[in-house]
């Protein structure tokens, strides 16, 4: 993990990202894919041997200390990349898609 994390990073705060949270299988911290950071955060992307699942954390670092947080998902680590850079989805293109799927049209394109 050295060659990811800044300099001075206490490695054994790193317990949250070394273990699988579904089979509890020792990752190897090598391993750990970069995805994006900034200002102190670092977000990880790490795919279990064992059982394929993977986490994404995010790694803060602040004059508070360490903070951590992980998702566990099916994503691969290049999708996690593509949909950082997708253009947000709108609250109208959220409200467009709810009426589209309420509507008769998409019923009987359901039912088809």
């Amino acid at each position: 993990m050295k060659d990811i994390l800044p300099p001075k990073f206490p490695e054994d705060n790193l317990k949250v990202i070394t273990h699988c949270p579904v089979c509890h299988y020792h990752y190897n911290p090598v391993e750990a894919k970069l995805i994006a950071e900034n200002d102190g955060a670092h977000l990880l992307y790490i795919k279990c041997q064992r059982c394929q699942s993977a986490v994404l954390a995010l790694v803060l670092m602040s004059g508070f200390g360490l903070s951590s947080v992980g998702l566990i998902t099916d994503l691969e680590s290049q999708e996690v990349a593509t949909f950082q850079q997708a253009k947000a989805i709108s609250g109208d293109e959220v409200l467009e898609l709810f009426h589209l799927i309420r509507s008769s049209e998409a019923e009987k394109a359901f039912l088809s």
